[in-house]
């Protein structure tokens, strides 16, 4: 005979997954005057002290000064590795490779 014949188990037949050994039993009286309690707490917020709140000054904006442009002039991609520190991983790589051919 199953659990759901015996009306047990309610509900789709799967099992709770929190054990539900330790349950509270309100009364209705009891749950009212927590609901009060509750919505006391909530309604009590403390305010802040305006009067101690400084207030900040205005600040009036700069005007900003016209913006000078200048045309835009792309750099040649070719000549990205011309400079010295370049040139001196081309030596090091050359040495790296062929000294041992000079010596």
């Amino acid at each position: 005979m199953g659990l759901h014949k015996l009306k047990l188990v309610s509900g789709n037949g799967k099992v709770h997954p929190y054990p539900l050994e330790r349950l509270l039993i309100f009364t209705e009286k009891l749950f009212e005057s927590l609901k009060h309690e509750l919505s006391d707490f909530k309604s009590n917020k403390p305010t802040p002290e305006i009067a101690n709140v400084k207030q900040i000054p205005k600040v009036k904006n700069k005007p900003l000064p016209e913006r000078i442009t200048h045309e835009y002039i792309p750099s040649n991609i070719s000549h990205a590795y011309d400079g010295d520190y370049w040139r001196w991983q081309r030596v090091s790589e050359w040495f790296k490779e062929y000294a041992q051919e000079y010596e």
